[in-house]
């Protein structure tokens, strides 16, 4: 008899609601990847069964784990994000709003090159930041994000 394939199990990982933790093998990625008949090849799990439910993410988007497990592919914990937003709120982001304002503050008393190694970034990274090319309140603000 044929080993049956389970779509998803429900598991609480600290979200909200339950993640839809995807029965198939995880890429060495950490996402599942899923065998679209239509289409004719594998794609992301969890852009397949969003779009299920919600239709085509914009091209110009990626989907954002609100839950931040790779393998979840339940449509609710999914939200289609610009790139840079997606970044931003990664796990392994050094630099959140809170920590630029501290940046923005300690350059009045410390030099960039300090700053910079006190917070694990470039001294280009803090001199963009010094000039609100990046991690800008007013970006934020317009989202409703702050």
């Amino acid at each position: 008899m044929p080993k049956i394939f389970k779509l998803y199990t429900e598991e609480d990982r600290g979200y909200i609601t339950s993640c839809h933790i995807y029965g198939g093998s995880p890429h060495h990625t950490g996402y599942g990847y899923y065998w679209d008949n239509i289409k004719q090849k594998n794609i992301l799990a969890h852009i397949y069964f969003y779009e299920q439910k919600y239709g085509a993410v914009p091209s110009e988007l990626e989907l954002d784990h609100l839950c931040d497990v790779k393998i979840c592919i339940n449509p609710e914990h999914l939200k289609p994000v610009t790139h840079k937003e997606n970044t931003r709120r990664s796990k392994h982001v050094k630099i959140n709003m809170e920590i630029a304002r501290k940046i923005r503050e300690d350059c009045k008393k410390e030099t960039q090159r300090r700053i910079a190694q006190k917070y694990g970034i470039s001294q280009l990274h803090v001199s963009r930041i010094i000039r609100f090319e990046v991690w800008k309140e007013e970006e934020l603000k317009e989202r409703g994000l702050e």
